[in-house]
């Protein structure tokens, strides 16, 4: 294999992308511009739209009150009332 070493031009997003998605993979930014050279920008996932995703998760309102102490005995083994009320 050759090692070749040449400038490239991005803008800023399409940086940031990168550099997301090399973090989210575990890779090195050197290894996905690597991939990106063999197949191209556009083999990156698209960027999920968050505020569409927040919107979703506003709609579904508040958390629901569990009863911990209804719960069987086996589900509760572990958890105490303290941790679940922020004592622990």
């Amino acid at each position: 294999m050759k090692t070749i070493t040449y400038p490239v031009r991005l803008i800023e997003a399409d940086y940031q992308r990168v550099v997301k998605e090399a973090h989210r993979r575990r890779k090195s930014v050197a290894e996905l511009f690597r991939d990106l050279v063999t197949y191209g920008l556009p083999a990156l996932p698209e960027t999920p739209d968050y505020e569409a995703a927040q919107a979703a998760w506003d709609s579904l309102g508040p958390p629901p009150e569990v009863n911990y102490d209804a719960l069987p005995e086996n589900w509760r083994r572990g958890f105490s009332r303290s941790r679940h009320e922020g004592k622990g």
